[in-house]
């Protein structure tokens, strides 16, 4: 074709090898193998049907050769699955068995590839740099007014999230959190790239999807992952997993801040690091499909349930676990006080609910499964749940201060630099940004000792003298040495003010509201950002600082209106005060029918004997607290929560919340950075208002996933953009901004809230206070470098471009590790949680594994002898695999289009292409074909061969369109990476339908 077309031509025919292929799969049968997988066994009997339609009656057989096969695909299926959860537990018990159980490192590794998602989607990047994001971005808007208004939508969205928490699961809400947040950073990006080419003129374009982004991460994943640390963890390892995994997040937000400037100038402007942004948030949606759990209406104690499995405790000899193991089941008499506690769960179910004219004694109710039938007891209604949503509101209310310490170098950086009040280096600057996360550790460290030794209640009041003595420091600081003592005891106070809230949140909220609940400290949060962009909009630093000590004292003398929390008091033997907190909490809980008892005297009952049966596992395991952090139910939480942090900072989305006004200015928007900052606070708060109701609704895993993909998209949009708007290619100065706003929509939708709420639910109570620290520590750690690296990774990416096309790969990443590791925590109680990572699901049936292998090979080979080798007989499997095979044409024209399209660029130059273009031009398409590649597993699993096949016709088509209408040389090498995508998507399934 290239010789008697041009290649504008050939562009547009190739549409044609790409279309028809993809449109006529879709009226074949579907893989028959991959029908039995997904147990659809009606539809893979059909398949079978059609493909031996030729095939004659078996002699002797009253069975037809397509329900043979049939059969024996079921057969081959279920022992794949066996050997799968064999080989599964193997390395379970290898990797693992000496140092960690698998109740505790699956949901720290869950968690900390959530955060991992969450930091590097680039939400709190955006956030830290929203004025500087909107500068660069190339919007003609004022970048101030636009991070005001972000502001308002994201105050705007953690209301909203209120409702969605308490009505939807978490994982739905995280991904489409990570999906919406992906195509608007995306988006935002690309536009950022036209405006500063000057190819667009529509500098609103940025501002509108930075908003949107913005938006869409208040949804599920900027909320969510915090909402998950809390409730992940089973209770005896609650709050030192809970504090590791909050340490973790921290850390990753470190990384991720600290490494945008050199992602920034690796991604040649904001537009790329836009992009890469988009690109980290499109594979968070497939790691927490994949990976992360629901919680949603799950009691604290379910969810330790749902972690206990593939259980290997640390200290037992070799000769103890494989005895267990072989005899299990039988349910010996070594095993058969933990199986006894979950065979009874259906037994006891009933036994709470009174029959007519009989009344329960107080010592009759189970200790474990009464929690779930014990709550249809409880009245839904709002009146009911005041004390709740008032303990939790006065105990989160320390978060705007939190918030507006976080937001605080956005304003400060900016002003001091027009001011020059202080003299300040960028490396002292760089110092000033993340040295309060650096800080945090230290305060989440000593919160895991103060919740421990006096209580959730009083460690929030200590909080408050770290926090005013900082803001104190900030505003009458005349050096360098003054800002940071008052940045480091800001830090500090914001580590003792936030683990024991998340903690005392999730040990006093109702199953089906937690979620909701442990969404107010992100809504406060969100609302603290938005102040500091309004202040910094209107007055000076120095009187910001003064005004902070008024969110730290009036939640401080609040305090004391509150109870303790139960749990805890409980653990201590304060029984009485146990019941009085239980009473506060349930003060307008009606009378329960044909009961002398009210509802807190029953519920502490039931708290009083699971904390004795805690106690007496602890005793028969032996050891103290170190055992405990090395059983199941604590390793697996803290590893999980700690990658989550990593991938949440690596998003970007604590470096955007540090350096607001700086991003704005880099992503080359002409918005005033300021309004653009508070612009991004707004939808930070609206969006965290919407994760309390996404929350509610949806699983955390689906929030997950779905924030992490919105953010992968958004910031490699916004990247793309704010790539051109530096090289003059488009006016779009606006898209980047929007798609900023859409990055941060996304990661407020699951990967910034719900690491943060996950640290709390998802360890145990016994060491659920330090499990908590160490997982704020670990948090913070990981924040520190973020934002301390950030300036050097933008310089080292290029630009803000750079950075946020990074921001999108570590979204993508994410997405993929939540939908691995990520379990749900949503409407599970926590004892579900912790027997997830404790009871292996899979034990039965091993013992007749090489018995099936062996008849399986047998049946494989004789069935092949009933086959009729004729030609007539093998037309349909060879249409179907020249139907499935037309598409490589497609592939082969886009191999070769190089060839004849760089010779007719150098004849008829219709603009300039250097030789460096040209290698890029020729060679994306081997750079992006991986990518499909990593994606189309995950397609062909949950659509099966044909309908991924056909998905390449999106981009495959849309790459060709792009080439066709190109005007310059990045939009030939966006066409050309996407139909490379195309062409992965395309080649996979059709390789694998023959199989």
């Amino acid at each position: 074709m290239g010789w008697f077309m041009n290649w504008r031509q050939v562009a547009w025919c190739t549409n044609i090898f790409i279309a028809i292929p993809c449109l006529v799969v879709l009226f074949m049968p579907e893989s028959p193998a991959w029908l039995v997988s997904k147990n659809r066994i009606e539809d893979a009997k059909k398949s079978l049907m059609w493909i031996n339609k030729y095939q004659p009656q078996i002699e002797n057989k009253t069975q037809t050769l397509a329900e043979m096969q049939l059969a024996l695909l079921q057969k081959e299926h279920e022992l794949k699955m066996i050997e799968l959860s064999k080989r599964h537990e193997s390395e379970v018990v290898t990797k693992f068995r000496e140092f960690i159980k698998p109740t505790a490192y699956k949901p720290m590794l869950i968690l900390i590839g959530a955060f991992f998602f969450q930091q590097f989607s680039g939400i709190f990047i955006f956030l830290c740099y929203s004025i500087t994001f909107f500068q660069e971005v190339g919007s003609t808007m004022n970048p101030y007014f636009s991070s005001i208004f972000i502001g308002v939508v994201r105050f705007s969205m953690s209301m909203v999230n209120t409702y969605s928490l308490r009505t939807y699961g978490r994982r739905p809400l995280v991904m489409l959190s990570c999906a919406g947040m992906s195509i608007c950073i995306f988006m935002s990006g690309l536009f950022s790239y036209l405006i500063k080419n000057g190819t667009t003129t529509a500098t609103w374009v940025p501002v509108v999807f930075l908003l949107l982004f913005v938006v869409t991460s208040m949804i599920g994943l900027v909320p969510i992952p915090y909402t998950m640390t809390a409730e992940l963890f089973p209770l005896e390892v609650r709050g030192v997993a809970n504090s590791i995994s909050t340490c973790m997040a921290s850390l990753l937000m470190f990384v991720s801040l600290q490494l945008y400037p050199l992602l920034h100038e690796l991604c040649n402007g904001i537009s790329g690091a836009q992009i890469f942004f988009g690109l980290v948030t499109l594979f968070g949606v497939i790691y927490i499909y994949i990976f992360l759990p629901e919680t949603h209406e799950k009691k604290l104690s379910e969810i330790e349930e749902y972690f206990r499995q593939n259980i290997v405790f640390i200290g037992e000899k070799k000769e103890e676990q494989v005895r267990k193991k072989s005899v299990a089941t039988v349910r010996p008499s070594i095993v058969k006080k933990q199986l006894d506690i979950q065979a009874h769960l259906l037994e006891e179910e009933e036994e709470v609910r009174p029959q007519d004219g009989v009344e329960l004694e107080l010592d009759e109710l189970p200790s474990r499964s009464s929690r779930t039938s014990l709550s249809r007891f409880e009245e839904n209604n709002f009146k009911n749940l005041l004390p709740q949503i008032l303990a939790t509101t006065i105990s989160a209310a320390y978060q705007i201060g939190l918030g507006m310490s976080l937001a605080f170098s956005a304003i400060f950086i900016p002003q001091i630099q027009e001011s020059r009040d202080i003299t300040l280096t960028t490396t002292e600057l760089s110092w000033f940004a993340s040295v309060l996360v650096l800080a945090t550790p230290i305060g989440a460290l000593l919160s895991a000792v103060l919740m421990e030794k006096w209580g959730r209640i009083n460690a929030l009041k200590i909080s408050a003298l770290p926090g005013v003595v900082g803001w104190v420091l900030l505003a009458t600081a005349v050096n360098f040495p003054m800002l940071l003592v008052g940045r480091i005891l800001l830090g500090i106070a914001s580590a003792l003010s936030t683990s024991p809230a998340m903690v005392y949140v999730t040990e006093i909220a109702r199953k089906d509201m937690r979620g909701a609940l442990l969404s107010f400290g992100s809504t406060f949060v969100a609302l603290g950002t938005l102040l500091i962009y309004l202040k910094g909009w209107l007055i000076s630093w120095r009187l910001i600082a003064w005004l902070g000590n008024i969110y730290v004292i009036v939640p401080f003398i609040l305090q004391f209106t509150l109870p303790e929390s139960p749990l805890w008091l409980i653990s201590k033997g304060r029984i009485e005060e146990a019941k009085k907190s239980l009473q506060w909490l349930h003060k307008y809980q009606p009378p329960l029918e044909f009961q002398n008892k009210s509802f807190a005297e029953m519920q502490l009952n039931i708290l009083i004997k699971e904390d004795e049966r805690k106690k007496l596992e602890a005793k028969n395991c032996g050891g103290g607290i170190v055992r405990e952090f090395l059983k199941p139910t604590a390793y697996k939480p803290l590893l999980l929560i700690t990658a989550v942090f990593f991938f949440q900072q690596c998003c970007g989305t604590q470096i955007v919340l540090f350096y607001t006004v700086t991003f704005f200015e880099a992503a080359g928007t002409t918005i005033d950075p300021y309004i653009a900052s508070i612009l991004i606070g707004g939808i930070r708060i609206v969006m965290s208002l919407v994760v309390i109701w996404l929350l509610k609704t949806f699983d955390k895993r689906v929030l997950f996933m779905i924030s992490a993909l919105g953010m992968a998209v958004a910031t490699l949009i916004s990247g793309l953009f704010t790539f051109w708007v530096k090289q003059g290619t488009t006016r779009h100065y606006w898209v980047p901004v929007t798609f900023l706003v859409i990055y941060m929509i996304f990661t407020m939708m699951g990967f910034l809230p719900i690491p943060f709420t996950m640290t709390a639910e998802i360890f145990p109570l016994r060491i659920r206070s330090g499990a908590h620290g160490i997982t704020t520590f670990l948090s913070h750690i990981i924040m520190f470098f973020a934002i301390q690296y950030y300036m050097v990774l933008e310089a080292a990416l290029g630009g803000s471009a750079g950075l946020q096309w990074f921001f999108s790969g570590m979204s993508f990443a994410g997405f993929v590790f939540i939908l691995i590791f990520l379990p749900e925590t949503h409407k599970k109680n926590l004892s579900e949680i912790e027997d997830y990572q404790e009871v292996s699901s899979q034990v039965l049936a091993q013992q007749r594994t090489d018995e099936k292998y062996y008849n399986i090979l047998g049946s494989t080979v004789s069935l092949s002898n009933y086959e009729k080798k004729s030609f007539k007989n093998l037309i349909p499997q060879l249409s179907a695999a020249i139907l499935v095979n037309c598409f490589n044409i497609s592939i082969g024209i886009s191999l070769a289009y190089s060839a004849i399209l760089i010779p007719q660029l150098r004849e008829n130059p219709e603009f300039e292409v250097s030789e460096n273009a040209e290698s890029w031009i020729t060679s994306i398409i081997a750079l992006t074909t991986p990518v499909g590649s990593l994606i189309v597993g995950f397609l062909m699993d949950r659509f099966g061969r044909l309908k991924t096949l056909a998905m390449a016709s999106i981009p495959g088509c849309g790459g060709c369109v792009i080439m066709a209408l190109s005007q310059n040389v990045p939009m030939m090498i966006a066409g050309r990476g996407l139909i490379g995508f195309a062409a992965a998507i395309g080649a996979n399934p059709a390789i694998l339908y023959h199989l």
